[in-house]
């Protein structure tokens, strides 16, 4: 379910980041997914993030410059 400013994106089994959210939102729940692989691409759209979860996902791999761009990042 999303909003203007926020996205829970909980236990819907996704593998990846999700690109059709809106991209003015400042807070991503991505909890309890199947996400593996994090890089810089999956959050170029949503640079005014400031909360971020990925918890309970099984990620192995962080590229480099993953959240680079996330400069109001305060919540990881």
């Amino acid at each position: 379910s999303c909003t203007s400013t926020s996205c829970r994106c909980w236990n819907m089994g996704l593998t990846s980041v999700p690109q059709d959210l809106p991209t003015t939102i400042t807070r991503l729940d991505l909890s309890g997914n199947s996400i593996t692989t994090l890089s810089q691409a999956d959050f170029s759209r949503y640079g005014s993030l400031d909360y971020l979860s990925l918890h309970q996902n099984q990620i192995s791999i962080i590229n480099d410059e993953t959240f680079q761009e996330l400069t109001n990042l305060q919540n990881l």
